[in-house]
């Protein structure tokens, strides 16, 4: 149902924020790392972000493949693939790194150009899980709102429907009390005008039928 399907788009859409995040963290610990390259106690720490960041890489990943299989779970289990293609591949790298065992920065960074490349292919498949989700928010929002159009005017039907069978019988009920009322005024002012031989019918047994006899 349209509610199941807003559930599932919001939970994506969690998903891919979060994945965008650990991306963007993984690589500013891998980075740092690189910067860092004659501090191992430094070198240490960020490996320990680095390690967290693809963690949570993982599971956000994993989130994506909960429920019913859509168009964006093969795209996220390529990336989990190739996170562990990146992870494995830059794992003797950062220990060069941490080891000290290159000459520069620069050598350090250009030891993790196949890992980066990895990380990059994870990019672009992360935008187009993005883009996916992002077409199914606009469906569902259209599913949405095409139903909210539904329940109105269905509504407006049975509000229509009540005032044509509402308000003739209002009118009728009011005209069955106020006929006898104007023609119980019209018997006491020809009364009042001296009229005492004027016929005066009385039919019911309602106030205005007690007020003529």
């Amino acid at each position: 149902c349209i509610r199941d399907s807003m559930h599932h788009s919001v939970k994506e859409v969690g998903h891919v924020a979060a994945i965008r995040q650990a991306l963007a963290d993984v690589r500013l610990a891998e980075k740092d790392m690189v910067i860092a390259y004659e501090v191992p106690e430094k070198i240490r720490e960020d490996r320990k972000r680095w390690e967290a960041a693809a963690d949570r890489l993982v599971v956000s990943l994993k989130g994506l493949l909960e429920g019913e299989e859509d168009e964006d779970n093969p795209l996220a289990r390529e990336s989990i693939t190739l996170l562990g293609d990146y992870r494995k591949a830059a794992d003797p790298v950062l220990k060069q790194i941490e080891a000290g065992s290159y000459d520069n920065a620069r050598v350090a960074d250009r030891m993790l150009v196949r890992p980066k490349a990895s990380m990059a292919e994870i990019e672009k498949r992360v935008e187009q899980i993005a883009d996916i989700i992002n077409g199914e928010v606009v469906k569902t929002q259209n599913e949405f709102d095409s139903e909210m159009r539904v329940i109105a005017y269905q509504s407006l039907a049975v509000l229509v429907l009540i005032m044509v069978l509402v308000v003739p019988l209002t009118l009728i009920n009011s005209s069955t009390i106020i006929s006898p009322m104007r023609y119980a005024c019209t018997v006491a002012r020809a009364i009042a005008g001296g009229d005492l031989n004027c016929v005066i019918r009385v039919v019911g047994r309602d106030e205005a039928s007690e007020l003529l006899q």
